[in-house]
């Protein structure tokens, strides 16, 4: 586990996860007042600033975790995105952070997933592009004879 590590995150998780010590993750928004969502900036994005509402509420600690000789360390958190055209759409996420990181720090952190999953896809396409220029099989050494001696890949030695 990362809290054992002492290590903070932000994860994206379903709406049907439990909290600790408490209810699903969706219900503990389900009543939040309006004044509860703020419009945050999680940041750049192809098509400029990546804004939604953002909710969050600190969790109960757990001792074991969050603890330190007696003295709160670390602090839990739930958040919500909502989309600002299609309210009705909401991600929500865990976080896990020493006390002196705010809401703000959070759907920042919260906002690297968009990045994270840039690269993924960009790794796939270069994955694609490399096996349409692998060899064939049986053909490797051949491949990496004619890379070596600047021969052409179609001359068999």
């Amino acid at each position: 586990m990362l809290e054992t590590s002492g290590v903070g995150y932000v994860l994206a998780v379903p709406k049907s996860q439990f909290s600790l010590a408490g209810p699903r993750i969706d219900m503990v928004f389900d009543q939040a007042p309006d004044q509860a969502w703020e419009r945050r900036s999680c940041g750049a994005g192809a098509k400029g600033r990546r804004e939604y509402n953002w909710a969050a509420v600190q969790l109960r600690p757990v001792a074991e975790y969050d603890h330190q000789d007696g003295v709160l360390i670390r602090r839990r958190w739930a958040l919500a995105r909502r989309s600002l055209s299609r309210p009705d759409e909401i991600a929500y996420y865990r976080g896990y952070a020493p006390l002196d990181v705010g809401v703000d720090e959070l759907v920042r952190v919260a906002g690297f997933r968009w990045a994270i999953e840039e690269c993924f896809q960009a790794a796939k396409k270069a994955d694609l592009w490399a096996s349409i220029h692998r060899p064939p099989p049986g053909m490797e050494g051949i491949h990496r004879l004619s890379c070596l001696s600047g021969s052409p890949r179609s001359t068999p030695p």
